[in-house]
């Protein structure tokens, strides 16, 4: 049993969410700039779990999940912004 059986708002989080489609995935990456993303690793990757957290509550937005690997990839200087990595961007400012 995972924690959000126990949710009072389960059925109301899980009626809510859409599975995204990879080219939705893919649309929505470059929209906010990730250009290298894998999309095919990222949907079965959540697929895979049920699209749930690491604490087994279902997403309610998977775009938000997307934004966070997104940040992820900028700190460790996978992913470009702007033509700079994260760490050129700050070294940058300091």
């Amino acid at each position: 049993m995972s924690k959000c059986d126990k949710c009072p708002f389960k059925l109301l989080v899980e009626s809510q969410f859409k599975e995204p489609t990879i080219a939705e995935i893919k649309a929505y990456a470059l929209e906010i700039g990730f250009t290298n993303l894998d999309a095919e690793y990222f949907y079965w990757k959540h697929k895979s779990t049920g699209w749930v957290d690491k604490n087994g509550l279902p997403y309610r937005e998977w775009r938000g999940v997307l934004q966070i690997w997104f940040r992820a990839a900028l700190q460790r200087g996978d992913v470009k912004e702007k033509g700079k990595t994260f760490k050129e961007r700050y070294n940058a400012s300091s």
